[in-house]
């Protein structure tokens, strides 16, 4: 079976700002947590519960801070760039 575009479902436009948000947080707390855990305590056995335990703390914050300032950085950014 092959998916195309017309297969997946859509959501309205209106839900971009939120699906932004949970995607850009999710990445960046996905790398930057497995990183300082890596850095901090090395890879284990217990690397990916410390990880989890931090990524799922880092997204708590991460989300709702990305969707509250992502307007105001957007707005930065048209007045600076051309």
């Amino acid at each position: 079976m092959i998916i195309t575009d017309q297969a997946l479902p859509r959501l309205p436009r209106r839900y971009a700002p939120i699906v932004f948000a949970l995607i850009m947080s999710t990445l960046i707390c996905a790398v930057t947590s497995s990183m300082i855990v890596a850095i901090n305590t090395g890879f284990d056995a217990g690397f990916v519960e410390r990880w989890m335990r931090s990524y799922v703390m880092a997204w708590a914050f991460a989300f709702p801070t990305v969707v509250l300032l992502a307007p105001q950085v957007r707005r930065w950014i048209e007045s600076v760039c051309d």
